[in-house]
């Protein structure tokens, strides 16, 4: 489904501008919506584009998310005439991975200000997806350090230390991994913030992504570095975060 302020139209091309937050929604909640958002507005606010009404934009996620039992909704605020902005919502069925991920390290774009933003025009995270074809997504790297993937943040699992890079401005740090660091204690793990490289992989035990979407999912391996075993992790950290996020609702 796709609603352009409230009114149902026909799928077109994705705007290019603006900014967006993409979350779950399960049997018609929107997981995490006050963080999702939270982060939407503050994005407004450094684009210079009118606070969003969150009031009327939950009754259209909930809207579109009504079409599916398990729903991803993309929200997205769209400069429009006169200095106002459209409300862009869609929504599809979730599609979880077929197997455990596969990363190849490629060379992350050059820094920019809107880097920790989830801004719609992201053409250089376009050309790193292009480098990263045959695999599942692409591992930024930067000055040796592991920063984030296109779509989502890295962790290491270590013994019972999950190990995952610093929001040091050099990521865009996601609703999940924020999810899951409040988390750890609760799942029996340690949470540390650290910079990561390929040495720090070798020696991790396991490996997995999180986004808003899929909450965690897990990696079978970085191309050229390291495999990882499959131990549950991934799925019992994702079930955790959905039980906690329906419990917040």
């Amino acid at each position: 489904m796709l609603l352009v302020n409230g009114r149902r139209e026909d799928p077109g091309a994705r705007p290019r501008a603006g900014c967006f937050t993409t979350l779950r929604a399960f049997r018609g909640v929107a997981l995490f919506w006050r963080l999702h958002a939270a982060r939407l507005r503050e994005t407004a606010q450094a684009l210079d584009l009118p606070a969003p009404d969150l009031e009327r934009l939950a009754s259209e996620v909930a809207r579109a998310a009504g079409e599916f039992r398990d729903a991803r909704v993309r929200v997205a605020l769209v400069p429009g005439p006169g200095g106002g902005a459209a409300r862009v919502v869609e929504s599809e069925a979730v599609v979880p991975p077929a197997a455990p991920l596969r990363l190849r390290p490629v060379p992350a774009p050059p820094a920019g200000p809107l880097r920790r933003y989830k801004v719609a025009d992201r053409l250089a995270y376009e050309s790193v997806a292009r480098a990263a074809a045959g695999a599942d997504d692409a591992l930024l790297q930067e000055a040796g350090d592991y920063l984030e993937c296109t779509r989502s943040n890295l962790f290491l699992l270590a013994g019972e230390t999950l190990l995952t890079p610093p929001d040091d401005g050099r990521i865009l740090a996601g609703i999940a991994r924020r999810s899951l660091l409040e988390a750890c204690g609760e799942l029996g793990y340690v949470a540390r913030e650290a910079r990561l490289g390929p040495e720090d992989a070798r020696r991790a035990d396991e490996c997995l992504v999180t986004n808003a979407v899929l909450l965690a999912a897990p990696v079978a391996e970085i191309e050229g570095v390291a495999r990882f075993a499959r131990t549950g992790a991934a799925a019992r950290i994702a079930g955790h975060l959905l039980r906690r996020a329906l419990a917040a609702v």
